[in-house]
C-alpha cells in the first residue's frame, strides 16, 4: 500500500519540462557614438553540426530593435547575427540556446555597426610573422601570424564591398597574400579577433568578408605548400602598407630573399628558429621574393613540424569560419579543454605582446587555479 501511496503522490506532483524553443533579441548600435540606429537589416542564420543552414532577416526599429523567437534550444544547433549597413558585413559571435531551462531562454545580444569606407590606405599591416615548420611528404606547414589596424573612423569595407553585386553575392573586404602554389584547401584559421562568416578564395590568395571597424585586429591562419627538390617559395605581393615582415624558420632551412635580412637566432616557446626581415617598410604592392631550401641531410623521421601545427589548430579549436561562441548562460560550467585553450590563446597574446608582463601572469595563474580545483 506504500508504494501504491507513494506512486499517486508522485503523480499529483507538478511536473517540469525543459524549454524546446527560446527567443534572441537586441538592438544594433552606431560604433561610433554608441546610438541606436533603425532601419539596420539583421540576419539570423541557424546552423547544425551537418553543416545545414536557414536564415531569417528582419529591419530594427526606430529604436534599433531586433527580435527572432520560436528558436529551437539545444547544443546541437547554433545561431549567428549578422548586420548589413553602408555595404558592410557586421557579423556577430555564434550563440547557443539551452535546453536545460524551465523557463523559455531569452539572449539578448548587441551589434555595432560604423559609417563605411573603401579606401585601402586605412588598412596598415602593423606585423606579418611567417612561421615555416617542416613536414614530410615533399610539403611545409606554414603559420602566418597577422596584426593588422584600420587607422580611419570608419568601417573599411573594401572596394568591392562599395560596389553594385547581383543578388546578396558576398565580397572580400580585407584580403591576404599567399604564395602561389598554397593548397588553399588546407587553408584553416586558428584564431581571430574578428567574427569570420566566409572565406572567399582570390586570385591573391584569399578574402574575408567582414568589415574591418576602426582599431587593431589579430588574425592567424595555417596552410600546406608543396615544394621541389626541396625548395619552397613562399613569395607574394604585399596587398597594404606593411612596418615588420618577418619569416621564422628552423635551422634546418636557408632563406633567400630580395627584401629579408638574417637576424639571427630567436627563441619563441622553447623553440628556436631563425629570423629573416625586413629592415625597411613595406608598401602596398610591393613583390616579396622568398625560396626557403631545406637541407637534404634532414632525417625525414625527425621532421615533424607540420604535426605540431595541427596540434595547435586542435587545441584552439580551428573551424571553416570563426565565429566567437558566447557563454550559454553565466551559470554554465568551464571545461578542463576550454581552461586549456584560453591558457593557449593568453600565452600567444603574450608573445605577440598584446599584453603586459603583470597582466599576464596574472590571467595564467588565475586559470591555472581553475585547472587544478577542476571545472566547477
Amino acid at each position: 500500500m506504500a508504494g501504491v501511496a507513494a506512486l499517486a503522490l508522485a503523480a499529483m506532483q507538478p511536473q517540469t519540462t525543459a524549454a524546446t524553443t527560446g527567443t534572441i533579441e537586441g538592438r544594433v548600435l552606431d560604433g561610433s557614438t554608441n546610438e541606436p540606429l533603425g532601419g539596420v537589416q539583421v540576419t539570423l542564420t541557424s546552423g547544425t553540426a551537418q553543416g545545414e543552414t536557414e536564415t531569417e532577416s528582419v529591419v530594427t526599429d526606430p529604436k534599433g530593435r531586433y527580435r527572432f523567437e520560436d528558436l529551437t534550444t539545444g547544443d546541437d544547433l547554433f545561431y549567428a547575427l549578422d548586420a548589413r549597413y553602408k555595404g558592410g558585413l557586421f557579423p556577430g559571435s555564434a550563440i547557443t540556446l539551452p535546453e536545460d531551462t524551465e523557463e523559455e531562454p531569452v539572449i539578448d545580444t548587441t551589434l555595432k555597426v560604423w559609417d563605411t569606407i573603401d579606401d585601402p590606405a586605412s588598412i596598415v599591416v602593423e606585423r606579418n610573422d611567417v612561421f615555416v615548420l617542416e613536414s614530410e611528404n615533399g610539403k611545409v606547414g606554414v603559420l602566418e601570424a597577422f596584426q593588422i589596424t584600420n587607422v580611419s573612423d570608419k568601417a573599411y569595407i573594401g572596394r568591392g564591398g562599395s560596389m553594385e553585386t547581383s543578388g546578396n553575392a558576398p565580397v572580400p573586404s580585407l584580403g591576404f597574400s599567399l604564395p602561389s602554389g598554397a593548397e588553399q584547401e588546407q587553408l584553416q584559421i586558428y584564431e581571430s579577433s574578428l567574427d569570420i562568416p566566409q572565406l572567399l578564395r582570390t586570385d591573391f590568395g584569399f578574402g574575408i568578408t567582414t568589415a574591418i571597424p576602426p582599431g587593431n585586429f589579430t588574425i592567424t591562419y595555417t596552410y600546406s605548400l608543396p615544394g621541389t627538390a626541396a625548395s619552397y617559395d613562399l613569395s607574394r605581393r604585399v596587398l597594404y602598407p606593411t612596418l615588420n615582415f618577418a619569416v621564422f624558420t628552423s635551422e634546418k632551412f636557408v632563406v633567400t630573399s630580395n627584401r629579408l635580412e638574417p637576424q639571427g637566432s630567436v627563441e619563441i616557446r622553447d623553440r628556436a628558429y631563425e629570423q629573416f626581415s625586413t629592415k625597411d617598410d613595406l608598401d602596398a604592392g610591393a613583390s616579396v621574393q622568398i625560396t626557403a631550401l631545406a637541407d637534404a641531410g634532414t632525417p625525414p623521421g625527425l621532421i615533424a613540424g607540420m604535426v605540431g601545427v595541427l596540434v595547435l589548430v586542435a587545441l584552439l579549436g580551428a573551424i571553416p569560419f570563426v565565429r566567437r561562441r558566447r557563454p550559454k548562460t553565466e551559470t554554465r560550467p568551464s571545461s578542463r579543454a576550454h581552461i586549456m585553450q584560453e591558457i593557449a590563446s593568453l600565452d600567444l597574446a603574450r608573445e605577440r605582446d598584446e599584453i603586459g608582463e603583470p597582466e599576464w601572469q596574472a590571467a595564467r595563474q588565475h586559470l591555472k587555479d581553475k585547472l587544478e580545483k577542476g571545472p566547477s
